[in-house]
């Protein structure tokens, strides 16, 4: 009997001191499918101990665990959850606060019985922070943001609306990321315009004319805005290139949906997230792929709509998302929009079709030259006051180059923009395109 519990003890002790040593990235759902790539690249595929995907290269995995690569001469493990940008910066800026996020942990799914590599584990709930049989809660070590801190409500040396007071964050660009905005099945319109987009954001829904100047069906027909959580990268950089306004109370809508079809819908409840209170219908998903996916539906002729009117004729919704999110809806009925009349990244007027994500395509072009405004750069932030520092500085520095050293015809970077293919550029998010 000593023995065995000697035995047991040893391998729980191994087993923490495997995972003494873990880096943290989070941040950027828009973004992920790169700094996946990026990771296989620098750490390896077959170094993945834990993906929510499938398969063990899922670009687009939520979650993964890597086990014993090495860094800056150590041995470690990497755990990445993708978040979003803000509450990317909001732990990784938290510094002794330790304000954690749900990553993976390898003591805790081991002492479950997990045998690795292990595919299809659910990662915890972003949206609440709940941890669940497979992950706890851990401060970030490496953020990747589709925002400047400056537009973040974690302000560098200053306090955030949760009364924290939040680090100043060193960021290196790695990369430009477009957005677009999209709208659900069968949509009779492909353009959207700033003054709709406000109206929208403001009020919930709009009448379709105000897109078509359709005064006959286009009045009883309504369009309803679904969106992203106030932790959002994509909201935030959404809302300052709309000039709506980072801090604006949003008016969003939760769907229902049953085998294509949206049969009921309601603002997004009214919860207080990270300490912060958010009134019904300003809360959204925590995934540009969700919302995206909304998009895909069409609504019901009898489709209950809680706390409003719907559409007598017919009912539509718009979101907002990044592009690589957007055109993997394309062939299952999303509909991308034009920007005042722009094309950005991979629009088209056939959707269903599908597009080419290594396309340099008229969207492109338009971003480069800065005809197209809807995109952020995308950035890696660390806290170099940490005392893990000068490891996390070297695999920063190399999932930098692993990025920065593609072009936008490269499978792994696009659809995103490499930085040296920009002709424009700007000093803030929203702000004025000025040529380099």
């Amino acid at each position: 009997m000593k023995k065995n519990l000697m035995i047991a003890a040893l391998a729980a002790l191994s087993i923490g001191s495997a995972s003494a040593q873990t880096i943290y990235i989070t941040g950027s759902t828009a973004f992920r499918t790169a700094a996946n790539k990026a990771l296989f690249t620098a750490l390896g595929t077959n170094n993945i101990a834990a993906t929510d995907q499938s398969s063990r290269d899922g670009s687009s995995a939520g979650n993964l665990l890597f086990t014993n690569v090495t860094v800056n001469g150590s041995t470690v493990d990497v755990v990445v959850a993708w978040s979003g940008s803000e509450l990317g910066i909001r732990t990784v800026a938290s510094g002794t606060n330790n304000l954690g996020i749900p990553f993976y942990s390898k003591v805790k799914m081991a002492s479950n019985g997990i045998t690795f590599p292990a595919t299809s584990m659910a990662g915890g709930d972003m949206n609440t922070l709940v941890v669940n049989s497979n992950t706890v809660l851990a401060k970030g070590d490496i953020a990747f943001s589709d925002t400047f801190q400056g537009a973040s409500v974690y302000p560098a040396n200053g306090v955030g609306p949760d009364g924290y007071t939040y680090k100043q964050l060193t960021g290196t660009r790695v990369g430009v990321v477009p957005f677009t905005f999209a709208a659900s099945k069968n949509f009779p319109v492909q353009d959207v315009t700033t003054s709709i987009f406000d109206d929208l954001a403001k009020n919930g829904s709009v009448t379709l004319n105000q897109f078509n100047g359709d005064t006959n069906s286009g009045t009883n027909s309504k369009v309803w805005l679904m969106g992203r959580n106030p932790d959002s990268g994509t909201r935030v950089t959404t809302l300052m290139v709309a000039k709506t306004g980072r801090t604006t109370a949003l008016t969003q809508w939760k769907p229902t949906a049953s085998a294509g079809v949206i049969t009921a819908m309601a603002k997004t409840a009214s919860n207080t997230v990270y300490g912060i209170s958010i009134t019904a219908g300003n809360s959204g998903e925590a995934s540009g792929s969700t919302v995206a996916g909304y998009m895909t539906n069409v609504f019901a002729t009898n489709v209950t709509v809680t706390g409003a009117s719907r559409g007598s004729v017919t009912n539509y919704a718009i979101c907002y998302a990044g592009v690589s999110d957007a055109t993997a809806k394309y062939t299952t009925g999303l509909v991308p929009l034009k920007y005042n009349g722009v094309a950005g990244r991979h629009f088209t007027t056939t959707p269903l079709s599908g597009v080419t994500s290594t396309a340099l395509d008229e969207g492109y072009t338009n971003i480069i030259s800065g005809k197209y405004p809807f995109w952020s750069y995308e950035f890696v932030m660390t806290d170099n006051t940490a005392t893990n520092a000068s490891t996390v500085t070297n695999l920063v520095s190399t999932l930098a180059a692993n990025i920065t050293n593609k072009a936008s015809t490269s499978s792994d970077l696009a659809p995103n923009i490499a930085l040296s293919e920009m002709k424009v550029q700007r000093t803030s998010d929203g702000g004025a395109i000025t040529a380099k």
